[in-house]
């Protein structure tokens, strides 16, 4: 396995995010692509990442190979890269080797670690309507309504209609509505008069990072459903989250 990759932001970008959810997961070097399929450690959120094969300069792959990892220790070697470095990923015997190479060259060696080797599939879902916007709008309607929840385990109201998708917290004192309307920067797809639906903010703010990798993010929405967020950066990257909605008596 030899696979060099010349641009360090989509690793360290993604690492960044995953490490936000999870601690230990199993990588799937696919013939296509680096693979993550997960639940966070709560339960809550599946996380489905792939690190396209069209990312790699080079891409040298005799068969698939699974290797259980922590994040923390991949974050922190990617993390020493520079936007200019070239990211060499090997193996030698059971340990994945990572060279750093610029104006140094800097080698790695992380020791794998057992992980249930049973398959995460993304659930198979079907929903009612979506809505796919710039990140930089979406992240500005999160931030609104973050102004005066209490941080911990606040609950998001959105409504999802054909003209646009409003964001509402209430809280004992104050409350927040954000509102993205449909226009050349946002599309809705809405099969129903209205979606609504209830989503905890602190994950979705863990999933507003996806602006590092993409600058459109597509949410789809049912009633009472678990809701999707796709980020993608087309034959490099890919990641979707889907989280589990939150009791609309919450």
């Amino acid at each position: 396995m030899k696979l060099i990759l010349d641009k360090p932001s989509y690793l360290k970008d993604s690492l960044a995010i995953l490490s936000e959810l999870v601690s230990e997961v199993r990588f799937t070097f696919a013939l296509d692509g680096v693979i993550v399929r997960a639940m966070d450690l709560s339960g809550i959120a599946f996380i489905d990442y792939k690190l396209l094969k069209g990312a790699f300069v080079k891409y040298e792959l005799e068969k698939e190979k699974d290797l259980g990892l922590k994040i923390s220790d991949l974050r922190d070697v990617i993390k020493k890269s520079k936007d200019k470095d070239i990211i060499t990923i090997s193996l030698d015997n059971e340990l994945l080797v990572i060279t750093l190479t610029g104006r140094t060259k800097r080698t790695f060696k992380l020791n794998t670690i057992d992980i249930p080797s049973e398959k995460k599939n993304a659930p198979n879902l079907d929903f009612d309507g979506s809505i796919t916007t710039s990140t930089d709008i979406f992240n500005e309607a999160l931030d609104a309504v973050d102004t005066f929840t209490d941080k911990t385990g606040s609950g998001v109201n959105i409504r999802l209609a054909k003209e646009d998708m409003v964001m509402t917290h209430i809280g004992p004192v104050n409350s927040t509505k954000a509102v993205i309307k449909l226009s050349k920067y946002t599309k809705i797809d809405c099969k129903l008069p209205m979606i609504k639906s209830k989503l905890a903010l602190d994950y979705l703010k863990r999933f507003s990072a996806g602006s590092k990798i993409s600058n459109k993010v597509t949410i789809h929405l049912k009633e009472e459903y678990p809701a999707k967020f796709d980020y993608q950066d087309p034959d490099k990257i890919k990641i979707s989250f889907i989280l589990a909605p939150r009791s609309s008596k919450d």
